[in-house]
């Protein structure tokens, strides 16, 4: 074997998603994180399909690289990809990306609890409660979400800054014992919209207590109830009315996210674990260096 190219990474998931956080890539300096991006699936090709692909990884996993921050306001910046490539910014990435910098030594524990991370969507700030050197909550605000009725249709349509939504009663119970039926029920919606909706949620109840599925274009089923999902859900369901509100959603597997909705604002609550640290080696003379996927 030739020792190609070896990385370190730590894998956490959130909610249910998982991510591959990665440090030690030398990347090149460029004039800003934006320029960065765009030279990175081309530059980075091997490693990207080295950490995500079988048989290392698997189709729902997503990467991230945690590099210094370019703006003087951010403790670290972060470069998110998946299968199909970059991707602008992950909510729940981020809830995995402070967790591992605090859990990790690599970011300074702070009495304030506020910590700002830089992707190519701008700042994000997010506030990580710590007990006992374990990161215990991550709170974080959301973007409005606009929701649009569907008037000739059972569905409705949420849009977020980067994201479009279709929101569907579901009428099978979510639950795992369900699973063919719901997964069948979410493809059959698919093929009821168009290329520019990013998912299909599959809505179980209409309380402030939720069961979701969500579906990708490809048919892949997220493994959280879904950063974007819950705040598409809450803006169709939310009481105007109401001055303070708890919203939770759950996933087929069991998995929440909550959020709190006041005069302040939207925030949503999660957390992250730390799963495992592994060594990737890039041998050339592996005739599955590449990887592949099974879906």
């Amino acid at each position: 074997m030739k020792l190609n190219k070896i990385y370190s990474t730590i894998d956490i998931h959130v909610a249910g998603e998982a991510f591959r956080i990665i440090h030690d890539l030398s990347l090149p300096r460029t004039n800003s994180l934006y320029q960065l991006s765009e030279q990175f699936p081309i530059k980075f090709e091997k490693e990207i399909s080295l950490l995500l692909k079988e048989p290392r990884g698997y189709a729902g996993l997503s990467g991230c690289a945690v590099l210094p921050p370019y703006h003087q306001q951010a403790d670290a910046a972060a470069l998110f990809f998946n299968h199909e490539g970059e991707m602008t910014v992950s909510y729940s990435g981020i809830v995995a990306v402070i967790t591992c910098l605090l859990e990790t030594g690599k970011l300074e524990v702070r009495s304030s609890q506020q910590y700002t991370i830089e992707t190519i969507a701008g700042i994000i700030q997010v506030t990580a409660i710590l007990e006992e050197d374990e990161v215990i909550e991550v709170w974080m605000a959301m973007d409005d979400v606009h929701v649009i009725p569907n008037q000739q249709a059972d569905y409705s349509i949420a849009e977020g800054n980067s994201y479009r939504l279709a929101l569907f009663d579901s009428n099978i119970t979510i639950e795992l014992e369900k699973l063919p039926q719901l997964s069948h029920l979410g493809k059959s919606k698919a093929t009821l919209l168009d290329d520019r909706v990013d998912g299909i949620v599959l809505i179980d109840s209409k309380s402030s207590h939720i069961k979701t599925m969500t579906f990708n274009k490809d048919g892949q089923i997220l493994r959280s109830p879904g950063f974007e999902t819950t705040a598409a859900c809450f803006a169709n369901f939310k009481k105007e009315s109401a001055s303070e509100q708890l919203f939770i959603n759950e996933s087929i597997f069991g998995s929440r996210l909550q959020m709190h909705h006041s005069d302040k604002g939207s925030r949503l609550k999660s957390r992250g674990f730390i799963t495992s640290m592994q060594t990737f080696v890039l041998d050339p003379t592996d005739p599955l260096a590449k990887g592949f996927l099974i879906k």
